[in-house]
């Protein structure tokens, strides 16, 4: 019951107090029917005042009752970990939801959502770049009706949300309630998780070593990787779901259990070497580490496996060589000796050693280098870690024998491995004769600089007295072999210094004074080329340049000359009409220079020589020791070393032969190297044909060696593996220039990645139309020696390789010529 309805009622009482008033008045009624009237009226007021008690006693229980209900709300509503709010939606013109109003918020709002003091402003106002779909959502729950549960990530608030959004009130005040939950941490969690799990999933699959995942309870086969499968020769659906034990890949069920009671102890595994069987029955040698994880709940053992089969035939043949290496080390002839590289001490010397340091191989053993070389410990160290660090290094050093003399020595040193321990290989030649002549060389070249310095000297200082008089610098350029001249380009007269006439020979009475007599002295072969250079000068280019003249008595001389051109800055086309230089006679300069020159020829070719001599008498020693030997495998190894070191001498002795420039002819070079590889191998002409397609290409020594040595290597191979019997095998050899080279035109299939890496200069191609290179073996990681060495020796001259396997095998090799 309303208030305004008591009222009324409260009224109604008050007129009914003068119903006694009316009925006295009243002269229509009966008395009887007047007290009827007010009986059934008094009735019909207590009732009404009845009702109206139980109204009042209603209306207070509901109000009651609607503030203990507002009292329990709020707490729920302030109590509740959950944030809440209730918002009011804004609409553009259009209709479109572009903003909220925040009319209600709990205690866990702020906590949330990080904002605070919210109550009557606008989202914008906190987040001006809120998402749009945020007000799509709760927009479509405000004019719709339909609730909505969603997750959304809220950028300027940097945290992801669990929503669920439903209209609050009459349709027309389009105000939302929204219950929600911040889920960053959970959502950051699951991201870890996802990744961690892709991480796994993609080292597990990727990884160069065979893995494969294991159920600790029986030993079934959970996973297994791609280097895996290649490795024991069972696909993926084969393995998945087998036990190992029944595909035999444990050589006994005792050894299998043995590794898993230990690892069930140990809990890990590392470093356990066990011979395993493949599908096809061959065995190999793996070193097996191992871990139990657990995965989802269940146990599960994580097993990788490295195959060291080759790795232990390595060992094996290293420790035959580590025999032979012994042997050669006590007979040969030269100064040898076994060094550690850490403290220098001197680990082993042989006899040659013993002999010409004056001191008994026991006294070397007790010694350290730095005992015999001069320099200080701390620079022998350096020396030694530099040897060590780049494999191998050619030092000159000062050592003292025991008797006190000094000796220079050359240490061709680098690093070896026996048993295990890296330790540096030296081996001495005794150079003090060579260095005597070095260092002659040296004083007479230092004692011509120090002449040109003077000379130099002389010069400037007589430069300086041309500028105080005519008569000093007639004297300054007799002293200095230097004249100058004037040439007046508009009459062609020209002015001749004193000094000039007396370098070229004449008197003035004999020179005409112009430009073409002058020309007339110049020796015949040079005159276009002065002339040439004269005529740049005269359009703005340098003029500086050596000669030959001939003088009056026939003699030759060289000149230099320098000049500069005077243009008439006043005339438009800018003309010459002036030219003024200098010419200084340096024919004895340029016969010093040629002098030295020659005798650096001669010093370079006696040092090819002498290394040519030196790789041939390892070759002969090699030669030797294989006599020894009847393994076949040994004899070829043998036969390889002499091989590639025969190619190095071929080099050095192709350059002790040339002029002494220090370039090789690399085509020659390969055609020589072939036909000694050809002879070596005892194969007839018709079983196998060798093609050469050979430009010119002058290669640096730091080019050819690595790249003879790989020529070697391949051609090496081709001899040895390509060829199954028959006739009609063929070896083919090409060298261009990569500007002669159409990649679009030799084989529009091939993809040459090397081309597009690099600027290049040179291509060389090794090819056969043997058997080819099984596909398996990948050209990088290679454990034969020779393909190994042949990527060192092509990433040591920077140079990039690629192997096709089309109809036989070809490899590409793209480089450049070092220059040092």
């Amino acid at each position: 019951m309303s208030k305004s309805s008591l009222r009324y009622r409260r009224i109604s009482l008050t007129d009914y107090s003068n119903l006694d008033w009316r009925i006295m008045t009243s002269n229509y009624l009966s008395e009887e029917e007047l007290e009827s009237r007010v009986q059934r009226r008094t009735a019909e007021l207590e009732k009404a005042n009845q009702d109206l008690r139980v109204e009042i006693i209603e209306h207070k229980r509901k109000e009651e009752a609607l503030l203990q209900s507002e009292f329990i709300y709020q707490t729920l509503f302030n109590s509740i970990d959950e944030g809440f709010c209730v918002i009011e939606m804004i609409f553009d013109e259009n209709g479109k939801p572009v903003d909220y109003r925040f009319l209600e918020t709990n205690s866990a709002f702020e906590k949330q959502t990080g904002l605070i003091d919210v109550q009557g402003k606008r989202m914008r106002e906190f987040a001006p770049k809120h998402e749009e779909h945020w007000f799509e959502i709760y927009g479509r729950v405000a004019l719709t009706g339909q609730p909505a549960r969603f997750q959304n990530h809220a950028e300027q608030l940097n945290r992801w949300y669990d929503v669920y959004a439903f209209r609050f009130g009459e349709p027309g005040k389009r105000q939302v309630s929204i219950l929600f939950n911040d889920i960053t941490e959970r959502k950051q969690t699951e991201e870890a998780l996802r990744l961690s799990e892709e991480k796994f999933s993609i080292a597990f699959a990727n990884n160069p070593a065979a893995i494969a995942l294991t159920r600790l309870e029986d030993g079934l086969l959970l996973d297994v990787n791609d280097t895996w499968v290649a490795l024991n020769g069972y696909s993926r659906d084969e393995a998945i779901g087998d036990f190992a034990r029944t595909m035999n890949i444990w050589p006994t069920c005792e050894a299998a259990s043995r590794f898993v009671q230990e690892l069930r102890e140990k809990g890990s595994l590392s470093g356990w070497e066990q011979k395993f069987y493949k599908k096809s029955g061959e065995s190999y040698v793996a070193q097996l580490s191992a871990q139990v994880l657990t995965i989802r709940g269940e146990k599960v053992i994580l097993s990788t496996f490295v195959d060291i089969t080759e790795r232990k035939r390595v060992e094996e043949a290293l420790r035959e060589s580590e025999t032979r290496f012994r042997t050669m080390f006590e007979a040969h002839g030269a100064p040898m000796m076994l060094i550690e590289p850490d403290s220098g001490q001197i680990i082993d010397a042989n006899d040659a050693a013993a002999r010409f340091y004056e001191y008994s191989r026991e006294q070397l053993r007790a010694m350290r280098i730095d005992q015999i070389n001069q320099l200080s410990p701390e620079e022998v160290a350096a020396e030694r870690y530099k040897a060590l660090e780049r494999g191998k290094n050619v030092f000159v050093f000062r050592h003292r024998l025991a008797s006190g003399n000094i000796r220079w020595v050359e240490v061709y040193s680098s690093p070896v491995t026996i048993q295990r321990q890296s330790i540096l290989f030296s081996i001495i030649h005794d150079i003090t004769e060579r260095k005597w002549v070095e260092e002659a060389l040296k004083e007479a070249y230092d004692s011509l600089e120090e002449k040109v310095k003077e000379r130099t000297a002389e010069l400037k200082k007589a430069y300086n007295l041309l500028k105080e008089s005519e008569i000093s610098l007639a004297e300054a350029q007799q002293m200095a072999h230097l004249g100058n001249w004037d040439w007046n380009i508009i009459t062609n007269e020209m002015y001749w210094s004193d000094e000039i006439y007396r370098i070229f020979g004449r008197t003035p009475q004999e020179f005409g004074a112009t430009y073409y007599e002058f020309l007339d002295y110049v020796h015949p072969e040079d005159r276009y080329y002065v002339n040439s250079a004269v005529k740049e000068a005269l359009n703005g280019k340098t003029y500086s340049i050596d000669y030959r003249i001939i003088m009056a008595n026939g003699e030759e001389r060289i000149v230099h000359e320098q000049a500069e051109v005077i243009f008439d800055k006043k005339n438009s086309q800018n003309s010459p009409v002036r030219m003024k230089g200098i010419v200084q006679d340096i024919t004895e300069r340029k016969k010093a220079e040629e002098a030295l020159a020659k005798m650096e020829q001669v010093r370079i070719k006696e040092i090819h020589h002498r290394i040519k001599n030196n790789l041939q008498v390892i070759s002969s020693l090699l030669d030797l020791q294989a006599e020894k030997f009847g393994y076949v495998e040994v004899l070829e190894a043998f036969k390889d070393s002499q091989n590639r070191i025969a190619s190095v001498a071929l080099i050095h002795e192709e350059l002790y032969q040339g002029k002494g420039t220090g370039n090789l002819d690399f085509a020659a070079y390969i055609k020589r190297l072939t036909r000694e590889l050809f002879s070596s191998y005892n194969l007839r002409k018709e079983d196998i044909s060798l093609v050469l397609d050979l430009q010119n290409a002058y290669l640096g020594m730091d080019t050819a060696v690595p790249l003879g040595i790989v020529v070697n290597e391949l051609v090496s191979n081709s001899l040895k593996h390509a060829f199954p019997e028959g006739k009609n095998w063929k070896v083919s050899i090409s060298l261009r220039k990569t500007e002669d080279f159409d990649i679009n035109k030799v084989n529009s299939e091939t993809d040459y990645i090397c081309g597009e890496e690099g600027n290049f200069q040179y291509i060389i191609t090794v090819a056969d139309n043997g058997k080819g290179i099984p596909e398996g073996i990948d050209l990088q990681t290679a454990d034969s020696l020779g393909l190994q060495l042949v990527n060192a020796l092509v990433e040591q001259i920077d140079g990039c390789i690629e192997l096709k396997r089309n109809q036989g095998t070809e490899f590409t090799i793209w480089f450049n010529s070092i220059e040092k």
